[in-house]
């Protein structure tokens, strides 16, 4: 599983949810890099998505559209 996967298998339950709703769309984002912050393209052969909502609803699809 990807780490967005396993958030979203997370947030299943309501007690996380209610934290992560806040700041994991945010935070998908930067999905594109790492714990440690290496920059990767993929995750288990799996292409990384790094598309995140800000909280206004505006979407940004990587850390440069998120710093803009």
């Amino acid at each position: 599983m990807t780490s967005r996967e396993e958030l979203a298998a997370h947030r299943s339950n309501p007690s996380c949810a209610s934290h992560h709703d806040k700041i994991d769309r945010l935070g998908f984002g930067l999905g594109k890099f790492d714990a440690v912050g290496r920059f990767r393209i993929a995750e288990n052969g799996v292409a990384l998505n790094a598309t995140g909502t800000l909280p206004g609803g505006t979407t940004v699809a990587g850390p440069a559209a998120l710093k803009r």
